[in-house]
């Protein structure tokens, strides 16, 4: 299946998917090993963040701020809709724009529709440092 045809699906299954797609985080373990190498408050970009949940919960219980992409206009408002205080935007992974650091990346099961390599300079941040973790 091409990722044009992912894109559309996500789409046409988005409420579907969100009222299939379990809440519990059997990712955990992964997870705090994660937020243990941001370090705490630490700004995350996650790729292909659908609707938010599960993953973003407990980032932002533990005080990380969130910036998801996803192709999907329905998943991202439904992200919208249930943290508001986060940063939502509509992109795929080939044409996003990463000319932001962030502490760590998350791109849960993305990579397996992307096809064209991504990569991006990692610009100082506001303060002249660059952020730690993987760009």
């Amino acid at each position: 299946m091409s990722a044009d045809a992912i894109v559309g699906l996500n789409q046409r299954l988005a409420q579907a998917f969100d009222r299939l797609r379990g809440r519990g985080v059997f990712e955990c373990g992964w997870l705090a090993r994660f937020r243990a190498l941001i370090g705490l408050g630490g700004e995350v970009r996650d790729l292909g963040c659908g609707m938010g949940e599960p993953i973003a919960t407990p980032l932002i219980a533990e005080g990380h701020g969130v910036t998801g992409a996803d192709s999907s206009p329905g998943l991202l408002d439904l992200a919208r809709g249930r943290f508001p205080e986060q940063h939502w935007t509509d992109a795929d992974m080939p044409g996003l724009d990463l000319r932001r650091c962030f502490a760590g990346i998350l791109a849960w099961n993305s990579f397996s529709i992307c096809r064209r390599r991504i990569s991006a300079p990692c610009a100082p941040s506001s303060r002249g440092t660059q952020s730690r973790g993987p760009h």
